[in-house]
């Protein structure tokens, strides 16, 4: 009988399956090496169906080995240093989350994504093969109850979550330069031009992207991407806008999710205690109200309002409501200010007679002025040039930008920037640089650091303040000169048209 380096005979397909012998081949034999990890992320991405495309098993393997390699980063600029290290992983996830095909067509490669192995025929049945195909890695934000997809979504996510981490450095102005010394154009720093960001162009990557929005169990977590693509092109948020109030994935998309997690937290089991032990339920609700206030950021808040408006009632209200409803429960509303507040404010806006019914439900709301003071943090830090003046700025082109040194907080394109932003007329950044700085050294850097996490939130910013001792007076006047440049910068790109037509 063939044996292999092991000393495991050639398996047959009951004994991959049976736990006993997975976990003695487990034990037995190493898992892939991280670059082998990479090439079957890279070629199973561009080429899903492709004769050398993997399974979902061992692309799943690969993906844990990534994501082990990932985690060793014990700071966000060694994670960033990290993901941009395999820009050739980057481009494969940005190509496969945003192509454009039928419905039909995205099932078929799913299915075949799910049930064909087309790479992976040598040393089929041996040791080494059935490694290679073996993981226990399931992802706690992913639900596999009901969704053939789930897996797909497990292996993509942690590639995702390397990819937002890049995203999180961009902003308009310039893009990565090229390395000379690098002939694989793959392999440049990405990204290299705004055809690397939204590589099959603004229209038909949102087509692409809603495919995987409209999964109902776990396409939510599709709105990581769109919100980072959106931050740093903001025209990809005026495309989605621009589309109607029939596109579904401005409004009916948010509203079934929503929903989702709404209709998750009704199936709780008897042992759940508080929402921070399930990812199920927290990441519907805030990555889809994070996906909402970036669109209305990126194509208009007035164009989103509007949309709500028009086509909110029909599905968007009932879930808004019912989602307040959960959120005033004890445990709740110290987890999901942010949430609460975004659910009170647009089911108003859908519809204001519902104020003296939903009442009961918004006590300890907080004030808009109190989520004004971090969200005036959160849209500096989240990118594009500080200058009120940038003309890149408006054009929706990606750059990396440069923090200021000193207050560590905003960014600039260029030099000349800087120094416009800094004797600005009406909000020069020399009135609150400095003051930025002690918030920042008053805080301390871990809680610095936390400031820009997924779950943190006002109620978060403010314990924070409260804690370490400052001065909320200090505070407000930093916000309202943050958000005053912010203002100014969206009034002149809400003037711009579209970059690209509907």
């Amino acid at each position: 009988m063939n044996r292999p380096s092991s000393g495991l005979p050639i398996l047959t397909l009951p004994q991959l399956r049976d736990p006993a012998m997975q976990a003695v081949v487990m034990s037995s034999v190493a898992p892939m090496s991280l670059e082998t990890a990479i090439q079957v992320m890279a070629t199973t991405l561009n080429d899903p169906t492709g004769p050398q495309a993997s399974c979902c098993c061992k692309l799943n393997a690969a993906a844990e080995i990534f994501n082990r390699a990932a985690q060793r980063s014990k700071t966000i600029a060694e994670a960033q240093k990290f993901a941009g290290a395999y820009p050739q992983v980057l481009r494969a996830v940005l190509r496969f989350c945003t192509k454009k095909q039928s419905a039909e067509a995205h099932s078929s490669m799913i299915h075949q994504m799910i049930t064909t192995c087309r790479g992976c025929d040598e040393g089929r049945g041996t040791a080494g093969w059935a490694r290679m195909h073996m993981s226990d890695h399931r992802d706690p934000r992913v639900d596999y109850r009901v969704s053939d997809s789930a897996i797909i979504y497990s292996c993509i996510l942690l590639v995702v979550d390397c990819l937002t981490t890049v995203l999180a450095t961009l902003s308009q102005g310039k893009y990565r330069a090229r390395k000379r010394d690098e002939p694989d154009d793959e392999k440049q720093p990405w990204p290299q031009g705004l055809e690397d960001v939204l590589p099959h162009g603004p229209i038909d990557s949102v087509d692409g992207i809603e495919l995987w929005v409209a999964d109902k169990n776990n396409g939510y977590h599709m709105y990581r991407v769109l919100a980072g693509l959106v931050r740093a092109h903001p025209a990809f948020g005026a495309q989605i806008l621009s589309r109607g109030p029939d596109y579904r994935l401005a409004i009916q998309w948010p509203a079934q999710h929503i929903n989702a997690g709404v209709e998750l937290y009704r199936q709780r089991s008897p042992s759940w205690r508080t929402p921070s032990q399930d990812d199920t339920f927290f990441f519907p609700i805030n990555l889809t109200f994070t996906y909402l206030s970036l669109l209305g950021h990126g194509g208009g808040e007035s164009r989103l309002c509007d949309l709500i408006v028009e086509r909110g009632k029909p599905g968007l209200l009932a879930a808004l409501v019912s989602l307040l409803k959960v959120l005033s429960e004890p445990g709740m509303p110290e987890m999901y200010s942010e949430e609460r507040f975004r659910a009170y404010l647009y089911a108003m806006i859908l519809d204001s007679s519902l104020h003296e019914e939903l009442l009961p439900f918004t006590q300890g709301l907080i004030h808009p002025s109190e989520s004004t003071r971090w969200l005036a943090f959160a849209n500096a830090h989240a990118g594009g040039c500080h200058s009120a003046t940038c003309p890149l700025d408006e054009s929706g082109t990606v750059a990396h930008a440069q923090l200021c040194a000193n207050c560590r907080l905003v960014r600039y394109c260029s030099r000349k920037c800087q120094a416009d932003s800094w004797k600005d007329q009406k909000h020069p950044h020399k009135v609150v640089c400095s003051k930025i700085k002690a918030f920042r050294e008053k805080i301390g850097q871990t809680n610095w650091n936390r400031m820009w996490k997924l779950r943190f939130s006002s109620a978060d910013f403010l314990a924070i303040c409260h804690l370490r001792g400052v001065d909320l007076r200090i505070v407000d006047g930093i916000a309202t000169e943050l958000s005053a440049v912010y203002l100014v910068k969206e009034k002149k790109k809400a003037l711009k048209k579209p970059l690209v037509k509907p």
